[in-house]
C-alpha cells in the first residue's frame, strides 16, 4: 500500500507556484516586469543601461521625532515645510506615454521621480563624519583639495567655499565627504582623458574612477532627504552644489570618453557611457533645495520662486585672505576660443528670427487644441500650457545673454532688491555657504555667461522639464551595446513633448557656448546631436522639408562640429 502512496505522489506532482518578484528594483516594479533582483544591478537593467534602485525596509517615513539625530532640540517641521529632493532619486519613471511598455521600447531614466521611502532612524549614522579614510579616498580628497577646488572657482569668495569650507564640512558630514570625492574621481579621470595622448592605455584606470565616483555620490544621494528631516542644512546646501558640479563634469567626461572610443573604435561597457538624464536633475534639485528652505514657512516651493534678486545678495561676506586669490587656476566662464570667434557671432545675429519662428509654432500648436469656432478647450493641455512658459523664458534668456552692457546695468538698477527679513531655514546656514549657493544656482544677479545660460533648467516649469526628460530617454546613447536598433522603432511621442524638445534643442545652442568650461565641455554639443539624429529618424524636421531651409539648431550645430572636430 505505501509502494502504491509512493508512486502516486510521484506520478501526481503538485505544480510548484509561480515566484512573484516583491524585493525588485524600483523601476522594474513601475514597469510591472518582472525582476531577478540581482544587486547591486538587476539584469534588465544592466542590459539597458538604466540605474537601478532598490527600496528599503520602511516604506513610510517615522513620524517620530525621537527618530532623528539626538542634537536636534527643536521639533521636526511638518513634512511639506520641507523642500521634496525627490528629483535626485536615480531610479526613475519610464517616459509617460502608458501604452509604451515593453521590453523592446528604448526607454532610460527620466530622472524626476517620487522621493524615495526613507528610514529616518538612520539618520545619525549617516550624518557621522568619517572615522577613516582608505588610501584610495585618501588620495581623492588630496587631489579635490590640491587640484580640482582650485580649477572650478571663479574668483577668490568661491575659491574659499570649495578648498577651505566644503573640505572643512567634509571632515564632519558623509554625505559632504561623499560628494568631495565623487568630483575629485571624475576630476581626475577628465585629467587623464586630456592629459594623456594614449588615454584608452589607462582604461580600467578610468573605468574605476568612474565607479568610485558613482559609488560615493549614490551614497550621498541616498541621505540627502535625510539631512534635510535632521536639520542639517548645511549638509544639504553643500551636497546640492558639489551634485550640480559632479553630474555636470560626469556626463561631460563620459561624453569625452564616448566620442574618443568612437574615433578609435573602441567599445566601451555600459556603465562608462552618458547616463541619460541626470545632469539636468541635479540641476533642477539644487535649485529646489535652496528655494524650499528660503520658503520654508510657505506651502507651495515650486510656485513660489524668488526674484532673481535674492536675499543672499546682502548676506554675509565671504571669509576670504588674501592668498586664496592666487591660487585659482584658469578660471573658466563661456566659450572656448574657437567658439567664441565663430559661433557666438552666428548666434547672435541669427537668434532673433529663430525665436520668432519657434513662438509662433508654439502658439500654433496651442490654437491647434481649440474648436472650429475658436473656443478654447474645457481641460487644455497642461503640457503645451508649460511650453508656452518654457519659449517666452527663453526668449528672455536669449535676449539676457546677447544684450549690451548698457542695458544690463540699467535692468539692474531698475529692480528692487527684497529685504532680508526672511531667510525661511536658510538662517541656520552658515552664511558663507548660503551666499555661495546663491551664486551657483543664480537666484542672485550674475553676469557670468555659464550662470546664465544654466538657468533655463531652474526657472521652466516642471512639467516641462518632465516633458523633455521622458523624450529624452527613448533616444539611445551612441555606442551602446543591446540598443543598436532603438533610434529605429518609431516612438509615439505627444504635441507637448515634441515640441518640448524643439524649445530645449534651441536651448542646447546656448549651451554649446559654454564649451570652454572644462566640467561642461561639448555636452551641449552632444546632446542636440543626439536629438537631431532623433528627430531625423523619426521624421519630425517638417520644418526644414516645407521651407527647404536647414532647422536652426541644426545649423548651428553644423557650424560648431566644424570647430570642434579639428580641435579634438
Amino acid at each position: 500500500m505505501s509502494t502504491i502512496l509512493i508512486h502516486t505522489a510521484k506520478e501526481f506532482k503538485q505544480r510548484r507556484s509561480h515566484e512573484k518578484s516583491r524585493k525588485g528594483c524600483i523601476r522594474c516594479k513601475q514597469q510591472r516586469k518582472k525582476c531577478d533582483e540581482v544587486r547591486p544591478v538587476c539584469s534588465r537593467c544592466q542590459k539597458r543601461n538604466h540605474c537601478c534602485r532598490y527600496t528599503t525596509q520602511n516604506e513610510r517615513f517615522p513620524t517620530d521625532s525621537n527618530a532623528l539625530s539626538p542634537e536636534q532640540d527643536s521639533p521636526i517641521s511638518p513634512i511639506h515645510e520641507i523642500p521634496d529632493l525627490g528629483y535626485l532619486n536615480l531610479a526613475e519613471p519610464s517616459p509617460s506615454s502608458s501604452e509604451i511598455n515593453s521590453d523592446d521600447t528604448c526607454s532610460g531614466d527620466s530622472g524626476i521621480a517620487r522621493t524615495l521611502p526613507y528610514d529616518a532612524s538612520v539618520v545619525p549614522q549617516m550624518l557621522q563624519p568619517y572615522h577613516a579614510l582608505n588610501s584610495e579616498d585618501l588620495e581623492l580628497l588630496s587631489h579635490y583639495i590640491s587640484h580640482t577646488s582650485r580649477v572650478i572657482p571663479f574668483n577668490a569668495e568661491e575659491l574659499y567655499a570649495l578648498h577651505v569650507g566644503m573640505p572643512n564640512l567634509a571632515f564632519g558630514s558623509r554625505p559632504v565627504m561623499g560628494s568631495v570625492l565623487a568630483l575629485s574621481a571624475v576630476c581626475k579621470c577628465y585629467d587623464i582623458l586630456k592629459g594623456s595622448s594614449a588615454p584608452f592605455e589607462r582604461i580600467d584606470d578610468m573605468k574605476r574612477l568612474l565607479a568610485l565616483a558613482d559609488e560615493h555620490h549614490r551614497s550621498s544621494l541616498h541621505q540627502m532627504q535625510g539631512a534635510l528631516y535632521g536639520g542639517h542644512f548645511d549638509t544639504v546646501l553643500a551636497n546640492a552644489a558639489l551634485m550640480v558640479l559632479y553630474s555636470l563634469s560626469g556626463h561631460c567626461v563620459r561624453v569625452m570618453l564616448t566620442k574618443k572610443a568612437v574615433r578609435c573604435g573602441i567599445t566601451l561597457s555600459n556603465e562608462m557611457l552618458p547616463l541619460q538624464s541626470q545632469w539636468i536633475t541635479s540641476i533642477r534639485a539644487a535649485y529646489v533645495a535652496y528655494v524650499g528652505l528660503l520658503n520654508s514657512g510657505n506651502n507651495e516651493l515650486e510656485n513660489d520662486l524668488p526674484s532673481p534678486h535674492s536675499v543672499a545678495g546682502d548676506d554675509a561676506t565671504f571669509h576670504t585672505t588674501p592668498m586664496l586669490g592666487d591660487n585659482l587656476l584658469n578660471p573658466e566662464d563661456g566659450p572656448s576660443e574657437g567658439t567664441k570667434k565663430l559661433l557666438l557671432p552666428i548666434v547672435s545675429a541669427t537668434y532673433g528670427a529663430a525665436m520668432e519662428k519657434l513662438t509662433a509654432h508654439a502658439q500654433a500648436v496651442w490654437i491647434g487644441q481649440y474648436d472650429s469656432n475658436f473656443h478654447a478647450p474645457k481641460n487644455p493641455d497642461s503640457g503645451l500650457q508649460a511650453c508656452l512658459t518654457a519659449v517666452e523664458l527663453l526668449d528672455n534668456l536669449f535676449n539676457t545673454v546677447f544684450a549690451s552692457d548698457e542695458s544690463i546695468s540699467e535692468s539692474s538698477q531698475s529692480t528692487p532688491v527684497p529685504s532680508t527679513s526672511h531667510l525661511g531655514k536658510l538662517e541656520n546656514a552658515s552664511p558663507w555657504l548660503r551666499k555661495y549657493i546663491a551664486h551657483v544656482i543664480s537666484v542672485t544677479p550674475t553676469r557670468m555667461l555659464r550662470r546664465t545660460i544654466m538657468t533655463f533648467l531652474s526657472r521652466v516649469p516642471l512639467e516641462y522639464l518632465q516633458l523633455v526628460q521622458s523624450a529624452l530617454d527613448y533616444i539611445p546613447v551612441p555606442g551602446q551595446q543591446n540598443d543598436s536598433a532603438c533610434s529605429n522603432n518609431a516612438v509615439p511621442l505627444g504635441q507637448a513633448q515634441q515640441l518640448a524638445m524643439s524649445i530645449f534643442a534651441h536651448w542646447l545652442v546656448l549651451a554649446m557656448l559654454l564649451d570652454g568650461v572644462w566640467w561642461i565641455g561639448t555636452i551641449g554639443q552632444w546632446e542636440l546631436g543626439r536629438i537631431l539624429s532623433f528627430m531625423e529618424t523619426q521624421g519630425w524636421m517638417t520644418e526644414s522639408i516645407e521651407t527647404g531651409e536647414p532647422w536652426w539648431p541644426e545649423s548651428m550645430y553644423a557650424v560648431q562640429k566644424a570647430i570642434g572636430e579639428p580641435a579634438e
